[in-house]
């Protein structure tokens, strides 16, 4: 009966460990997951708590999906993360405010400064979805190849 049981238990365990390989990595970052990352590349990173409970970022503020939003000071800056449901949530919600987002996180009052887009971008995979890359760029004018190198 034990070496059934024995069994049992290391071929469910393997079965699980060889599943958890196979998953694609989480759509999604943990407020912990993020934080990691921030103060791996900034360890003077930290969260700014808010003064009482009626200050301090608002869901109200933001899109469907908003769970959850917090200050942070990266780099010498104080900036707004915003958590959503899903990253098609925080994207809308970059588009629409014209930030920078990464999976479910939205990182607001970034825009227009250097030093924290560059940072956001390579540390946690930012996006600006309101960058026009060059294909983009071609893309909308509908020109081509051909016809932008005739100009």
């Amino acid at each position: 009966m034990q070496k059934i049981c024995a069994f049992l238990f290391i071929s469910f365990f393997l079965q699980a460990c060889s599943c958890s390989q196979d998953e694609e990595p989480s759509a999604t970052y943990g407020k912990l997951e993020l934080m990691i990352m921030i103060k791996k590349a900034d360890p003077n990173a930290r969260e700014i708590l808010p003064k009482d409970m009626n200050s301090g970022v608002k869901c109200a503020d933001y899109g469907p999906g908003c769970i959850r939003g917090l200050i942070g000071n990266i780099l010498g800056y104080d900036v707004i993360f915003v958590e959503f449901e899903t990253e098609n949530d925080a994207r809308n919600e970059a588009i629409r405010l014209e930030q920078l987002y990464a999976r479910n996180w939205l990182i607001d009052d970034t825009a227009g400064e250097p030093p924290l887009e560059k940072f956001f971008k390579q540390v946690i995979g930012a996006i600006n979805p309101n960058e026009k890359t060059e294909l983009d760029g071609k893309e909308t004018s509908g020109e081509t190849d051909a016809a932008s190198a005739s100009k």
